[in-house]
C-alpha cells in the first residue's frame, strides 16, 4: 500500500492519508484503514454509519455493533491532552457491542462494563482496518498485552497536566510503578490481555537448577 502525507508547519499533525479508490485489495495491495471496508472485503454483510448517527440508537437492534472510539482530547508537539476521556457514546441503547478503541496513550475506559469486547490499538496506520478485521473474524488471535496501565480516572494517575511546561515531578513513579507505590488499582493493569485461547498445552517441559546451585 501507499500513503502520502502533506506536512503542515514542518509537522505531521493535522495531516490526512491519501486513501485508494479501491481499498483493502487482497494481499495488502492497497491500504485498508477502515474496518467497514476490511470486513466487506472479507465477505461480511456490514452496514456503515457515521459515529454521530449512533446517538439515537441502533439502526437494527438485532445486529452486533462495532463502535470505533477515539480519545476526546488530542495532543500534538509541545502540548498534553487535557483529559483522558474517550468519546461519548450511548452504549446502553445497544445490544451486543464490540469497541475498537484507538488510544494515543492511557485512556479512561469507563464504558467497559457496558460492552462485550474491547480491542485497543495505538496508532493503527494504513492497514488498521485490515488488522481489526483479522482479529474480529478470528483470522488471528489478539495475543498482545497492554503496554501501559489504563486508569480509572485522571486524578488517580501520577501525571499532572500542565499546558505550559512539564517538569516530570512523578520521577520514576509512572505507569504501574505509581499504582504500586500509592496502593491504587488501575482499571486495566499493565500487561493485561485476553486471547481466544481457553488453555495452553505444553507437550513437554524440563526444570533445571542453576549450575551454581
Amino acid at each position: 500500500g501507499e500513503v502520502h502525507f502533506h506536512a503542515e508547519s514542518g509537522s505531521a499533525s493535522g495531516t490526512a492519508p491519501h486513501l485508494p479508490k479501491e481499498p483493502c485489495k487482497a494481499n495488502g495491495e492497497t491500504a485498508c484503514a477502515f474496518p467497514e471496508d476490511a470486513m466487506r472485503a472479507a465477505g461480511v454483510d456490514v452496514e456503515g454509519h457515521k459515529f454521530q448517527d449512533g446517538m439515537a440508537g441502533p439502526h437494527d437492534a438485532s445486529r452486533l455493533t462495532v463502535v470505533c472510539l477515539m480519545a476526546k482530547s488530542f495532543n500534538d508537539e509541545g502540548t498534553d491532552r487535557s483529559t483522558l476521556a474517550m468519546q461519548d457514546f450511548p452504549f446502553e441503547k445497544f445490544g451486543e457491542v464490540v469497541v475498537w478503541a484507538i488510544a494515543p496513550g492511557p485512556v479512561e475506559l469507563t464504558f467497559a462494563p457496558k460492552v462485550d469486547a474491547i480491542l485497543i490499538t495505538a496508532l493503527p496506520g494504513e492497514m488498521g482496518g485490515a488488522a481489526f478485521a483479522d482479529v474480529f473474524l478470528g483470522k488471528v488471535s489478539p495475543s498482545a498485552h497492554l503496554t501501559m496501565s489504563m486508569p480509572v480516572s485522571l486524578d488517580r494517575t501520577g501525571v499532572k497536566v500542565n499546558p505550559n511546561s512539564d517538569d516530570y515531578p512523578e520521577g520514576f513513579e509512572m505507569g504501574y510503578r505509581h499504582y504500586e507505590a500509592k496502593k491504587l488499582a488501575p482499571n486495566f493493569c499493565f500487561g493485561w490481555g485476553l486471547s481466544y485461547a481457553k488453555y495452553l498445552r505444553v507437550s513437554a517441559a524440563a526444570f533445571r537448577a542453576p549450575a551454581d546451585g
